[in-house]
């Protein structure tokens, strides 16, 4: 048993060597408003002993005591909150499982966050593991099969390299067994200890020298990349096309890069690293915003830089909703165009409808039915009035012009 035990901890300071992070990251900290990714933590704690109760999601002094509780239990800077380094321990405590489909765990988290900077994953990290995250890690294991494998043949030399120091009467028993097996690395998505490790490490490749006109899953990555860093609001659909290289131009011009709008080596050691800069402004040929006081739309065009809103490329006459169906304020992303021209709503009929945000539209004045030649000399009358149901009314023209130049994604501001 003693020889046993002593493999044991040689073993598990090997692993624990390999399975830090490239660099320490603070993933939560007094006072967090991520409610779910704090249940996730309050979970681990209760079920290792360190907290009491149930999971609530707020992140007060309770949680905090038992953030540093366990902190100092592993010999980890009590003021630390919780970081990579803590969330590595968490899983050692919980004895290195295979991450699956359906767990919520901190160690899920991590993962999640490491596969969001290396573009495999479009969802917002909170800890659990559902088809997303499998997709992605799915993804992220095909790519990086070849690197992992170099990964598991260091970690087996440096296991043998650790056992040889030993005496011989210390060695463990099961002398012939390999620890890794370097050429059965398992890429279907759940996260056993050794890509846990391999994920957590940093290492992963980056990819060939993308162009617009690429088609590829590799693009597809990049864009996810872009679109968690809110340079792309939508189009990830792994075509390169001109929208994408007017985001990655913009996240060139935010990081010092050359604005090549080719997605080269340099520009992918930024965009796939925690240094990469977060857009101010989601990209896209024009952006919208409407003044439902004035009863206008103003139409700003992309420059390269930002949106021209000295120079506006079209001023638009609207009926907004009535009072007592306001269209709704705020700053969305537009979905894009309804699918149709012709579009049924509220009992009468609509052409070119553009979708704003769930059941908020652009679209033109009203026709009694569809075919109609002329729109209804209400909708006509009424056109610079507060008039809507709370859906956005243009003359033909500027309701077709807004379908047929403005992209998903584009940003749609109401006041």
């Amino acid at each position: 048993m003693r020889k046993l035990v002593c493999w044991l901890a040689i073993l598990a300071l090997v692993m624990s060597a390999c399975g830090a992070m490239a660099d320490n990251v603070l993933l939560l900290k007094e006072g967090s408003s991520s409610s779910k990714t704090v249940a996730v933590l309050q979970n681990d704690l209760i079920s290792l002993g360190y907290l009491s109760g149930e999971p609530d999601g707020h992140y007060g002094e309770g949680t905090a005591e038992a953030v540093r509780a366990f902190r100092e239990a592993h010999h980890l800077s009590p003021e630390g909150g919780v970081d990579t380094d803590m969330v590595v321990a968490i899983y050692e405590d919980q004895g290195r499982p295979t991450l699956t489909e359906g767990m919520r765990t901190m160690p899920v988290f991590a993962v999640q966050r490491v596969l969001v900077i290396a573009g495999f994953l479009g969802d917002t990290p909170d800890g659990a593991f559902g088809k997303g995250t499998l997709e992605a890690a799915k993804s992220y294991m095909d790519f990086a099969a070849e690197e992992m494998v170099l990964f598991a043949q260091q970690r087996e030399d440096e296991r043998t390299a650790s056992l040889e120091t030993l005496n011989a009467t210390d060695m463990p028993v099961p002398m012939d067994e390999a620890i890794i097996n370097a050429e059965n690395v398992v890429t279907d998505g759940s996260i056993n200890a050794l890509w846990f490790d391999f994920i957590l490490s940093g290492k992963v490749a980056y990819g060939p020298t993308l162009r617009q006109g690429d088609n590829s899953p590799a693009v597809k990555r990049m864009q996810l990349r872009l679109k968690a860093l809110k340079y792309l609001a939508a189009g990830t659909d792994g075509n390169f096309g001109e929208n994408t290289t007017r985001a990655l131009k913009y996240f060139q011009y935010k990081n010092g890069l050359n604005q090549s709008g080719e997605f080269d080596p340099d520009t992918q050691a930024i965009l796939y690293s925690d240094s990469a800069e977060v857009s101010d402004e989601y990209v896209s040929p024009y952006k919208a915003f409407v003044d439902t006081n004035k009863c206008r739309v103003y139409i700003a065009a992309w420059t390269g830089t930002g949106y021209d809103t000295t120079h506006l490329v079209k001023t638009m006459k609207c009926s907004p909703g009535k009072n007592s169906t306001p269209t709704k304020k705020g700053t969305f992303q537009a979905s894009g165009q309804g699918g149709v021209r012709w579009w049924h709503m509220d009992g009468c009929w609509v052409q070119y409808p553009f979708i704003i945000d769930g059941g908020y539209f652009f679209h033109s004045l009203l026709y009694n039915y569809k075919g109609a030649k002329r729109p209804t000399s209400a909708s006509v009358a009424n056109l610079g009035h507060k008039a809507s149901h709370g859906c956005v009314r243009l003359a033909l023209d500027d309701s077709r012009w807004i379908y047929e130049n403005c992209l998903p994604g584009m940003t749609v501001v109401i006041k």
